[in-house]
């Protein structure tokens, strides 16, 4: 009886461990652009899947080229029914300012 109670405690654990945990999930989220070689048009999408999978789910004419622009990471649950997060902010590059001494020792000039 001891082996039985033994196993069923176990389960009981693995049980509450995995139950127990929250839930969390994240996914990347893919701006593609399409290009018409044809007409020279272009198209941006916003979409979970990456290029290739875009062009294996989605029609696309022999004339269109897909080429991912930008990607980012979603980290909220939304059972792929609900809005995709927005792309985070770009910020611009520090301007350019006077060089670093390197050199602290260095005597001033």
């Amino acid at each position: 009886m001891t082996g039985l109670s033994q196993s069923l405690s176990a389960i009981i654990a693995i049980t509450f461990l995995v139950l127990g945990s929250p839930a969390k999930a994240e996914f990347r989220v893919f701006r593609l652009k399409i290009v018409n070689s044809e007409t020279g048009t272009d198209r941006e999408v916003v979409s979970r899947l990456d290029d290739l999978q875009y062009a294996g789910y989605f029609p696309i004419k022999r004339s269109e080229a897909i080429s991912i622009e930008q990607t980012w990471m979603c980290f909220d649950r939304n059972d792929y029914a609900g809005t995709l997060c927005p792309a985070p902010e770009q910020t611009a590059p520090a301007p350019a300012s006077a060089p670093l001494d390197r050199n602290p020792a260095s005597p001033p000039r």
